[in-house]
């Protein structure tokens, strides 16, 4: 009897280490996530769109505080409030923290207008793009986890939403499409603004990622993706390779080339304007209106003579 008291004895105590070294160790992977992968909002307006109110579809833009003109330009066009009720989603902007009291003021005025404005609490810069990607990522797994969809783009890529509305119900919720790179080497030349140290990434080439200008992510892939923050806890610049890469990877989730649909050369808003592609870069000295005029019209043409699937 004592014999089996002992061994009963002897086993909780090994459980009770082995459980405590668990979490010992997860309690100490946690605390060695830099605070910067954990940025939080400084204000946003009311939000006048309600994400988790049957919203398909929600249009995360990264957009740079002084980018007022680029921002208008959305609202005028694809983002505009009819597009929104008409397709079923909301289009919300990210940014980070204003330089001076001045820009403050002005972005605050415009957030309380607009009311489609979420500014985080970090210097706006390429440097915490990165930090800028997990701020929006967090934001939306708080307060819009009802939408399906997220389109992620930067504030100078045009797109054709009406084409994009027909093909968001073909894809899958849990992985993420757009430009996929493979076997990228990663630069070690201490010059380039990629440039990677052996301490922060070991490896010679990335895992799979895609284009950081614009890409489509479910809210469920979103969630996993945070939820593997804490084990590649080290600051990585280059967002792309981050979130859509080295987390992916890590989160076991997909990443699908969808690369017909995008265009990011010089001059691929005329691929828009023909209806080749959904996604391309703008220029400053494009008219804007007259090109998103243009696409509407004729993806309404093509809508109604072909099928879908010209756009896959």
């Amino acid at each position: 009897f004592w014999s089996r008291v002992f061994c009963c004895f002897c086993l909780l105590i090994l459980f009770w280490l082995l459980y405590g070294s668990v979490k010992w160790r997860e309690e100490e992977e946690e605390e060695l996530v830099d605070e910067r992968l954990q940025p939080f909002p400084i204000f946003h307006s009311a939000l006048k769109c309600q994400c988790n109110t049957g919203k398909r579809t929600l249009f995360v833009v990264h957009s740079a505080v002084a980018n007022k003109q680029r921002r208008d330009w959305i609202r005028k066009t694809y983002g505009m409030d009819e597009n929104q009720y008409e397709h079923m989603f909301c289009l919300f902007f990210f940014t980070g923290r204003p330089a001076n009291q001045l820009e403050e003021k002005s972005l605050l005025d415009e957030s309380t207008i607009y009311k489609d404005i979420v500014v985080g609490d970090f210097v706006d810069s390429y440097a915490n793009m990165t930090i800028k990607a997990l701020f929006w990522m967090r934001f939306v797994s708080t307060h819009c986890s009802a939408t399906a969809t997220v389109v992620k783009m930067d504030d100078d890529v045009a797109m054709n939403l009406r084409a994009l509305n027909h093909r968001l119900p073909s894809l899958q919720s849990l992985g993420i499409y757009g430009v996929r790179w493979t076997r990228q080497p990663v630069r070690r030349n201490n010059t380039s603004k990629w440039y990677i140290p052996y301490s922060l990434y070991p490896f010679e080439v990335f895992p799979p990622y895609v284009s950081g200008s614009s890409y489509i992510i479910g809210t469920e892939t979103i969630r996993r993706l945070l939820g593997r923050v804490k084990y590649h806890g080290q600051y990585m610049h280059v967002d792309d390779v981050y979130i859509t890469g080295i987390l992916a990877n890590s989160a076991g989730v997909r990443v699908i080339d969808r690369a017909r649909w995008w265009n990011f050369m010089p001059n691929s808003t005329e691929y828009l304007r023909q209806g080749t592609v959904l996604f391309a870069l703008h220029s400053n000295n494009v008219d804007l209106l007259k090109l998103y005029q243009d696409v509407h019209e004729i993806t309404d043409h093509r809508i109604a003579t072909y099928p879908p699937q010209n756009y896959d």
